[in-house]
């Protein structure tokens, strides 16, 4: 394998050397030989193993609340992390979808936090290039049903996308009726994408 490409090698710069020492096509220089134009090419070809993927997932804590009788709504006291893409290339549509599971505290007798609702603005999407169309982020609330919290569209959405949600988009609302108590929800992320 190596002997043939070692061949093929050889034969192109003796083919080149050749042109050079004649008259040469591949490149035009004007008359009076003060300029000339010439060309520059490259072949670019996508990994066909190559996916879009989830690089990171955040999450919402909360901290210590203090219960009240009348029903509150709480602030994110910090946001770990943040909703990161990576598409190297596929030039397909694709979507990242959210659901949670209900607010429950540990096993073995675990309670759970009962409606309550995880609501998440539509944040900040930061590409890291200004050449492809940017996905779509949309507040979404958060529950054991799938929703779209960010999308591209076909040709779209090539690069590293990450979503950031500011404390004051990310808000907690729980009823009046529940009992004290560490609650933890298990928030699942799924990135989709569809044929082009």
């Amino acid at each position: 394998m190596h002997a043939n490409k070692l061949i093929v090698w050889t034969g192109a710069l003796l083919l080149g050397l050749g042109l050079q020492s004649s008259a040469s096509v591949l490149a035009e220089v004007a008359p009076d030989g003060q300029s000339g134009i010439s060309t520059a090419t490259i072949g670019l070809y996508l990994d066909p193993n190559a996916t879009i993927i989830l690089r990171q997932v955040p999450d919402y804590d909360f901290e210590a609340q203090k219960l009240s009788s009348l029903g509150a709504t709480y602030q994110a006291h910090e946001v770990k992390g943040a909703l990161i893409v990576e598409n190297p290339g596929v030039p397909v549509g694709w979507q990242v979808k959210v659901r949670a599971s209900d607010f429950q505290t540990a096993a073995p007798t675990p309670q759970t936090l009962k409606g309550a609702s995880l609501a998440l603005g539509a944040g900040t999407v930061t590409p890291n290039n200004d050449i492809t169309r940017n996905p779509t982020s949309q507040a979404v609330t958060v529950n054991q049903a799938d929703s779209v919290i960010l999308s591209a569209e076909v040709n779209s959405g090539i690069g590293v996308f990450q979503l950031d949600h500011p404390l004051e988009q990310v808000q907690l609302t729980i009823p009046p009726g529940n009992l004290a108590g560490d609650y933890t929800a298990e928030l699942t992320w799924t990135l989709e994408s569809s044929p082009n």
